[in-house]
């Protein structure tokens, strides 16, 4: 009965020692994706920029500048409905973000890929 614990405590730790590994982790993942996102949209590959931000968003989807940068990407690869989902979620996350934006907003809500 004794081996059965000691070894229930040794998975339990382990498991845990991953699941709040992984959760520290998370942040610098993020940061690592909006990165190269960010450095995608510099050089116009747009679509690699999109797939960096939407990476870094499954690892911080509470991270305003995130869908900024992916709908800007939208927006530059033609996308304006997807660019106007992001544009708003951002302005949802942070409503001070619609003075930047809103000049952006006009153009993605008349038009449409």
């Amino acid at each position: 009965m004794m081996k059965k614990f000691i070894i229930f405590t040794i998975i339990a730790a382990v498991l845990s020692g991953l699941f709040f590994g992984c959760r520290t982790i998370q942040p610098e993942l993020a940061k690592a994706y909006s990165d190269r996102g960010r450095n995608e949209l510099i050089f116009d590959n747009y679509k690699g920029a999109i797939e960096d931000f939407t990476k870094a968003i499954e690892f911080n989807p509470e991270d305003t500048d995130l869908y900024v940068g992916r709908g800007l990407a939208y927006l530059k690869n033609g996308d304006n409905e997807a660019a106007k989902s992001d544009f708003d979620k951002a302005i949802s996350l942070d409503p001070s973000m619609e003075k930047i934006l809103k000049p952006l907003l006009s153009p993605a809500q008349t038009t449409s890929r």
